[in-house]
């Protein structure tokens, strides 16, 4: 996305601690002072009329390197939809606290294990998909129809602006997605981004370090 003030910005530091009997004042972690909860919040209300850059570290920023509105609101809208994936990626919610990560495992990016397909660390398994997304082996189930002569590029970047078979090709991966996994209304918390976070941080606990351990392949 750019712009390195918001680095910060794509994840929260909410503890997860694995050694029975520890708490925080055992180790040396601190958590950063902005995240993806808050960046939600501000983000959302500047798009509402309901935050002023005067009030937001996050608006502040945006508007000192967009002088226009238009720009600033176009790119507070990237953000969104990007923190809503971030938030919602168990690893950009959580970091592991204890006696061999005491400063806390970044989300998964201080364990590491030998490479497949260009990820090595706990935290690109769960932003690849499980390998899916790695960028070495594109996710293109089959060429659409409407551009039968496009050849499947391996290990690029995908180009922006996308051009019309990118266009397509993402929307039949989320219409698929959208299909496989219908979304239960009731189930939905709308703009409740710390409920999203609580969610991503149990589900870590759950599925991603439940059976893992550094230095070894998940499976």
């Amino acid at each position: 996305m750019g712009y390195y003030y918001q680095s910060d910005w794509h994840f929260i530091d909410q503890p997860y601690l694995d050694e029975p009997g520890t708490t925080l004042d055992d180790f040396n972690f601190t958590p950063a002072d902005v995240d993806v909860v808050d960046a939600l919040i501000d983000l959302t209300g500047y798009m509402k009329g309901e935050v002023a850059a005067a009030d937001s570290t996050y608006i502040s920023q945006i508007v000192d390197s967009f002088p226009a509105e238009a720009d600033q609101r176009s790119f507070v809208l990237r953000l969104l939809i990007h923190y809503v994936g971030d938030v919602h990626q168990p690893e950009h919610a959580t970091s592991l606290i204890d006696s061999k990560f005491p400063e806390g495992d970044r989300g998964g990016n201080s364990e590491h294990f030998d490479s497949v397909s260009g990820v090595d660390n706990l935290h690109g398994v769960w932003d690849s998909v499980i390998f899916e997304w790695t960028g070495k082996n594109r996710p293109v189930k089959s060429i659409p129809t409407q551009f039968p002569n496009h050849k499947l590029l391996i290990n690029i970047i995908i180009a922006q602006p996308l051009n019309d078979y990118e266009w397509t090709n993402y929307t039949d991966i989320v219409t698929g997605l959208a299909s496989k996994y219908p979304v239960d209304q009731t189930k939905l918390k709308d703009q409740d981004f710390n409920a999203w976070a609580a969610e991503s941080l149990e589900l870590a606990k759950d599925y991603v370090y439940a059976g893992f351990s550094d230095g070894e392949q998940p499976s």
